[in-house]
């Protein structure tokens, strides 16, 4: 597909491939106009540039088992998370991404075949170097029952765990039934197996998402005043302006 949503995503997948890191992948798309440089996110980059240089030398280097990365909506937790994907896979590591609940659901489909949550987990981790894990929620207590055992399983069997979610770790599964069973030890496996906890909150609370939606209602409305071309998300088909980020997956899962 064309439009200004396909070349950022091919501009920023070209980024990560070649540049060596989500550092520099951001570096590249922060010069492009894509990204809006952001202290904040810079040091969120700092643990993910750590996890890339395990994941990408095999895991002899030294870093992190992984990052929890957690914040307000639209503060770049999926973007930065995307970028690190991108460069280790342009470094030639395995790596999956999914949705919290894809993993869930498969989890328990698997649960139904006779297999341990932590088995589970140790299968991701021979499937992958890097499972990267967005919009991380619990509301249900089957998953809350299961997620320490089955997250603990993937980093034991090797593979590096990034997780976006809204929430801190300790405020998972808020108000949820036998919530103290479960919660205290999800937090404590964490520190344990080496997993870094890190607060991503946009500089001055911008809301990234909002800010694009935004600028596309606007620039709609002044294309469409003088006869311009309009793309279906609401951004000019022609290059300008700033983008800041889309799923830089290309719909793998």
């Amino acid at each position: 597909a064309g439009g200004p949503r396909a070349g950022c995503l091919r501009v920023l997948v070209r980024a990560c491939h070649s540049a060596g890191g989500p550092r520099a992948g951001y570096d590249a798309a922060t010069s492009s106009g894509y990204f809006r440089p952001d202290p904040m996110q810079l040091a969120a980059l700092d643990h993910l540039e750590k996890v890339y240089a395990r994941v990408s030398t095999a895991h002899t280097a030294a870093g992190p088992a992984g990052v929890y990365l957690h914040g307000p909506v639209g503060s770049g937790k999926t973007a930065l998370m995307d970028l690190l994907l991108q460069s280790c896979r342009g470094a030639g590591a395995s790596c999956r991404r999914l949705h919290f609940h894809e993993l869930m659901e498969h989890a328990h489909r698997q649960m139904h075949k006779k297999r341990a949550p932590p088995e589970i987990g140790a299968d991701l981790a021979a499937e992958a170097s890097l499972v990267c894990l967005d919009e991380m929620a619990l509301t249900d207590i089957a998953d809350a029952a299961i997620v320490t055992r089955l997250l603990e399983g993937c980093v034991s069997g090797g593979a590096a765990v990034v997780t976006t979610s809204n929430r801190r770790p300790e405020e998972l599964y808020w108000n949820g039934l036998n919530r103290h069973v479960y919660i205290p030890g999800f937090c404590e496996m964490l520190g344990r197996r080496g997993v870094v906890v890190h607060e991503l909150q946009a500089e001055g609370d911008t809301d990234y998402r909002a800010r694009r939606a935004d600028q596309g209602t606007r620039r709609k409305a002044e294309a469409s005043a003088v006869g311009g071309d309009v793309s279906g998300d609401g951004t000019e088909a022609a290059a300008g302006g700033a983008r800041y980020h889309w799923p830089a997956d290309g719909g793998r899962r």
